[in-house]
């Protein structure tokens, strides 16, 4: 079904590839990026009375949403319209004034989901609610992989000099903006390992505590870093070794209309 819908909804629109299409992605994506961070980062201090953070938190947590999101592309996406329709009447570039409708679009609809996605993670403290496992953790891990994939993209190495400090500045994001409810689970090893000494310190109620939630720092991080992956590999990269990349490539093969050489 999800190969039919792709194929059928986007890949058919005749002379377009991902290539293509990839300045719309890298803006909607960035925006919807910004907004889990900028957003969140928001809800977490709002929402725990600041407890979980402060106004220094908020300024770190949008400076570094920013900063990630120029890895998206090349050139970085602008991820914000004002700047987008300045540049196209002041540095007009061929080809930007019949992109830019395209990326206005992508960037308002990646603020909505942005904040779409914002609100599902932190609706159980909005309605106080106990905090909802999972959503955390599943999403904290999908913005970790999609991130790092950013950041360790071959096509990015002459950009940009300072990997560490943007990996840095992403685990700051996460955790100034996500980490509240749960900590940012987004590691296995960080968690069980330590549960399993704990179990043998106190007992097996470090495992049955709060209904088995030891599960979900195990498995979540799995499926969320899986679904980052996806997201990056099937809309941003261009490289090689992705069997994402590669089956989304062998999609566009398949009817000559796609292909734009």
């Amino acid at each position: 079904m999800y190969t039919y819908i792709y194929r059928n909804m986007l890949w058919k629109i005749r002379g377009l590839s991902r290539r293509a299409l990839k300045p719309y992605f890298a803006e909607f994506l960035g925006t919807a990026l910004l907004i889990v961070i900028g957003d969140g980062v928001v809800a977490q201090c709002l929402l725990s009375n600041y407890q979980y953070g402060t106004w220094l938190s908020i300024n770190i947590a949008w400076a570094a949403a920013v900063c990630i999101s120029g890895y998206l592309s090349d050139p970085s996406p602008t991820i914000n319209p004002a700047i987008t329709i300045c540049m196209a009447l002041v540095r007009p570039v061929p080809e930007q004034w019949r992109k830019l409708p395209g990326k206005l679009v992508a960037q308002f609809l990646g603020g909505f989901v942005g904040a779409a996605i914002v609100y599902i993670n932190y609706r159980s403290a909005i309605k106080a609610w106990d905090p909802e496992f999972t959503i955390p953790e599943l999403l904290a891990s999908a913005v970790l992989m999609f991130g790092s994939l950013c950041i360790s993209d071959p096509a990015n190495g002459l950009r940009f000099q300072s990997s560490q400090l943007s990996v840095f500045l992403l685990l700051l994001a996460i955790g100034t903006a996500l980490g509240w409810q749960t900590g940012y689970a987004i590691n296995p090893a960080r968690d069980f390992g330590p549960r399993l000494f704990s179990a043998i310190i106190y007992g097996r109620e470090v495992f049955t505590a709060k209904n088995y939630y030891f599960v979900v720092p195990i498995f979540a991080p799995i499926f969320g870093c899986i679904m980052g992956a996806t997201v990056y590999d099937s809309t941003l990269y261009e490289g090689d070794g992705s069997r994402v990349t590669n089956a989304v490539t062998k999609l566009e093969e398949e009817d000559g209309s796609l292909r734009l050489d």
